[in-house]
């Protein structure tokens, strides 16, 4: 399927936005122009069965003309028009059957049904007649090709708290909704969305296509963790919120696939939801699952707080950007390996693989868990330098003498000295794993110490716990040259490496924790941290901003210092020659009407180095289909596989003929490649619409009518207004939080507690620490002429008027430019979230939570 679509009264049309997943929502009882308009309440959603990725099926649109007699043959023909905002007019015509049909055959009660994957997504009236007899109703279809190939779930979303709008991928970036079974609430949310999300029914393949499960009942509940109550469950979630997924599927896991995790979201404090995030995100969850996010905020308001939804907002347009490359190279495995012997209900065994786990954090050496069947098999051998064994039954001579042989032939295995095992070749730790830090909180907790159990949960107090580890584990592995990708001058700011063929990414989460941060446990604050990478290599790009990541080198190796704001995620992509640029091959229009796409648009691309030689990997990019008539038909976030892009896109039977655009865009170094072809839309086809009569054909495929006659007439017009153009762009150390104007001198304040300086052209003048100083500027009332316009179904969140331009930006990245008569001149959907906007010498300047700021000239 290419598009969702939504009946409506065409006396009462939905100003609803294009672009969002796919969802059917259909209006019960739609019928003859003479039926009373429904009220939202009664629309009926019907969920979305996924099939292959990037493409769903849904019901078909039922014409439901009742005045027509398919059986008999003296009735008139059904003729059948579709109106488009667009210009396009589709018009065709069934005929009764006049074949012999079987005893078993039927047509189908609702009568022909029109094909709505073929439609351009845009609004539609309706018409049908039959003789004298006409009736009309409207739809709108939307798109639902997913913005980004990486899955951001919403789980566990009730409907009760935030219509599902604002929640989209233009809104605070979800694009699957996994909604909890019992909750009727939903069905009345979906009926609301202008932007709906894909449904899925946990758990399965099926409803997930393309990722990993935990096999159990229910994934998600045993998913989340540890429970609030356990001892160590603040501390794990800020460290590691994928240690207790890690622990529990440990041997299980499908490491080809990407898995799900639900990460232990805090709704209480913006910088810990975005911190657990970045965490889950980089740990290799790659479909990261986020909990309730509003908790009793009231129906009407974005969120319990607009500080969360900056947050879940950041968070969710930066996995949608860079996650694509999760989606196209293999797990990579970590150096180190930590040995676990699973002991179900044993406290004391899950304590020590906690303290190991966040010891090997710490020092930059994150650790995949590994079971002694992961040994015995070889995977270890295979795939790990070393392991530290944390704990083992001396009794198994068969493991001791897997690891004996590991030991002798190069790799290294650690040992605590509470370890009774006897392994030839291992080498001693020379402390203990202490678990006492978790005997404490338990007593504690035991005697009615509630506050003071609080304190020995918090992340500074678990650091403490398991600093004597981490020194051991540190010099040992040091000795035997196993050092870290990515050395890091900071324990609390965590390294992930990912890496396929020529590119490794280096993730970098500042986790510092901030013990003064009141009541809230997983609180964190700004940092600053020295990274530094071999010299041997190629250049170090900054994956966020698509610029040089400014690495120096000292002769030895390759640093850079940087400021880091609170649970700030920075990426950077080290690939094994300096990118060159896009190359986009020639674009081919495939036409197959018996196929899941009749008319598809296939595209192919890759990023090459400076002499043009492929770089084989997966690169994040930006693809962009702009139509004959200048509307952005596609916007995709997508990555390279093994250095080359290959996607089909569905194209509609009236999208507009003429010379389109194929851009893409590499987003490590910003370098771009274009292509164009030609597409002329079919006059005439009869897969727009069919009556179904059962399935009477051999191997039980169904039984088409098709229309006697069809025509097309494609778009002729826009339906919506340009995009501004962009002037300039500068890049800030953090999301931003707010702009500053003085003396026509530009100041944006980023969350990591920088002020940056820039001119009226985009040159950056200074930067210098800060406080961070949050917009002084209350949104400005709209003037009548521009509410009359803005768009009904989203959430404004800021808006800015100057010399007669309004400028209004929406929760999610959404901008609109307003002239003085109130007509849109211009409208875009940023790359992120947008935190503050103003006007600055007639340009529109924005502030984006991805760090970016740009400055917007609107169309005349």
């Amino acid at each position: 399927m290419t598009n969702c679509l939504r009946l409506w009264k065409p006396s009462a049309v939905l100003a609803l936005g294009l672009g969002g997943p796919s969802l059917l929502a259909i209006a019960s009882g739609a019928g003859p122009a003479t039926s009373p308009a429904l009220p939202p309440a009664e629309l009926r959603p019907a969920v979305v069965a996924p099939g292959r990725e990037e493409r769903y099926t849904a019901s078909a649109i039922p014409l439901r003309a009742g005045a027509w007699n398919a059986v008999d043959p003296t009735s008139p023909d059904l003729q059948v028009q579709l109106a488009g905002d667009d210009g396009s007019r589709i018009r065709l015509a069934f005929r009764p059957i006049s074949r012999a049909m079987t005893p078993s055959e039927k047509p189908d009660p609702q009568g022909p049904t029109i094909a709505p994957w073929v439609l351009r997504p845009g609004r539609y009236a309706i018409t049908t007649t039959v003789g004298a007899a006409n009736s009309s109703f409207g739809v709108e279809l939307h798109s639902s090709i997913r913005r980004s190939s990486f899955q951001i779930i919403d789980a566990g979303f009730d409907g009760s708290a935030l219509e599902l709008s604002p929640r989209g991928q233009d809104g605070l970036g979800f694009n699957v909704l996994l909604p909890q079974a019992d909750r009727p609430n939903v069905s009345a949310a979906w009926s609301k969305a202008a932007e709906p999300l894909i449904v899925a029914t946990p758990p399965g393949d099926a409803a997930l296509p393309g990722l990993w499960l935990p096999p159990i009942t229910d994934p998600l509940r045993r998913a989340k963790g540890v429970s609030d109550s356990s001892s160590e469950a603040s501390s794990a979630a800020w460290f590691a919120p994928s240690f207790e997924f890690e622990l529990s599927y440990a041997r299980d896991r499908d490491r080809d696939r990407p898995a799900v995790v639900l990460a232990r979201t805090s709704p209480r404090d913006p910088v810990a939801w975005q911190l657990e995030r970045n965490l889950a995100f980089v740990a290799g969850q790659h479909a990261v699952a986020a909990g309730p996010l509003a908790g009793s905020a009231p129906a009407d308001e974005p969120a319990a707080s607009p500080r969360l939804m900056e947050a879940v907002t950041a968070a969710n347009k930066l996995a949608a950007r860079l996650g694509t490359v999760f989606t196209a190279m293999p797990a990579t495995r970590c150096n180190v390996a930590l040995l676990v012997s699973p002991s179900p209900g044993d406290p004391g065994e899950h304590h020590r693989a906690l303290i190991a786990w966040i010891a090997g954090q710490t020092i930059h050496q994150p650790m995949d868990i590994l079971t002694p069947a992961d040994v015995i098999d070889g995977t270890l051998a295979r795939h790990y330098r070393a392991a530290v064994v944390v704990s083992a039954d001396p009794a198994d001579s068969a493991l001791a003498g897997t690891l004996g042989r590991y030991a002798e032939s190069g790799g290294v295995v650690l040992l605590p000295d509470d370890i009774a095992a006897d392994i030839p070749g291992a080498t001693r730790l020379g402390t203990a794993i202490d678990t006492a830090h978790f005997a404490a909180i338990d007593k504690l907790l035991t005697d009615g110490k509630s506050a003071d159990a609080i304190r020995l949960r918090r992340p500074a107090a678990l650091l403490r716990a398991a600093e004597p580890l981490a020194r051991a584990m540190k010099t040992k592995l040091e000795v035997a040259g196993v050092r870290p990708a990515m050395e890091c001058d900071q324990p609390t700011v965590l390294v992930t490496r990912h890496a396929y063929g020529d590119v490794e990414y280096f993730f970098v989460v500042n986790a510092t924790p901030d013990d003064a941060a009141g009541s809230e446990p997983l609180a964190a604050k700004a940092s600053r941290a020295t990274l530094s990478l071999p010299l041997a290599g190629g250049p170090v790009y900054d994956a966020i901003s698509g610029q040089p990541a400014g690495f120096k080198s000292d002769g030895v190796r390759v640093a850079a210092t940087l400021r880091l704001g609170a649970g700030q995620l920075r990426a950077f992509a080290r690939t094994a020659r300096p990118i060159g640029g896009v190359q986009v091959s020639s674009p081919q229009v495939v036409s197959h009407y018996q196929g899941p796409l009749p008319i598809r648009l296939e595209l192919g691309a890759s990023v090459a180095d400076t002499d043009g030689r492929t770089l084989n990997g997966a690169i994040p990019l930006r693809v962009r289909v702009i139509d004959s008539l200048g509307v952005v038909r596609y916007d995709l976030w997508r990555s390279t596989e093994r250095g080359m892009l290959r996607l089909d896109l569905p194209l509609a039977v009236n999208d507009p003929a003429g010379r389109w655009t194929v851009s893409v865009q590499e987003l490590l170094s910003m370098t771009a490649g274009q292509s164009a072809f030609d597409y002329r839309p079919p006059t005439q086809t009869g897969v727009i619409a069919e009556l179904s009569t059962g399935f009477d054909l051999p191997g039980g495929r169904p039984r088409r009518e098709r229309p006697a006659s069809t025509s097309i007439a494609p778009a002729s017009k826009a339906t919506r207004p340009g995009e501004a153009t962009l002037l300039w762009r500068a890049s800030m150390p953090d999301r931003v939080v707010s702009l500053q104007e003085v003396q026509q001198k530009l100041t944006v304040f980023s969350h990591d507690g920088t002020a940056t300086q820039i001119d009226p052209g985009g040159k950056v003048l200074s930067q210098d620490p800060a406080p961070v100083i949050a917009s002084p500027r209350p949104s400005e009332p709209l003037p009548k002429t521009v509410a009359d316009h803005v768009l009904k179904d989203r959430r404004i969140k800021r808006s800015a008027t100057e010399a007669g331009l309004t400028a209004v930006c929406y929760w999610g990245g959404m901008v609109q430019i307003f002239g003085p008569d109130g007509a849109a001149r211009t409208e875009q959907v940023m790359p992120s979230g947008v935190a503050d906007l103003l006007w600055l010498d007639g340009k529109l300047i924005v502030g984006l939570s991805d760090g970016e700021v740009v400055a917007l000239k609107a169309g005349e």
